[in-house]
């Protein structure tokens, strides 16, 4: 459940940028993670789908926006940076 999130040492928040409604649906989870007293734990907002973005000016704006990292699965080179963000995220600071 919800309350296995307080032991997690970084939480993934995946998003599928290619169907319309997302927006809405982070601050969904924002606030989910606000009303659970989870909103200062370390995160990675992860944009799914990214290959179905054709502007990529604003995929780039939208992540720096939401310091989010696209990835594809149609496109193994964008789990790179991924993964980085991800070991940073785990290395104690």
């Amino acid at each position: 459940g919800l309350e296995e999130l307080d032991h997690a040492d970084v939480l993934l928040h995946i998003v599928d940028i290619a169907t319309p409604g997302f927006v809405e649906r982070i601050q969904a989870v924002e606030q989910v993670l606000e009303d659970l007293e989870l909103n200062k734990k370390k995160r990675i907002t992860v944009f799914n789908k990214s290959d179905g973005v054709d502007d990529e000016t604003w995929l780039e704006n939208l992540c720096r926006q939401y310091r989010a990292v696209p990835i594809s699965a149609l496109n193994r080179a964008t789990l790179h940076p991924f993964a980085d963000r991800l070991a940073d995220a785990m290395n104690p600071s």
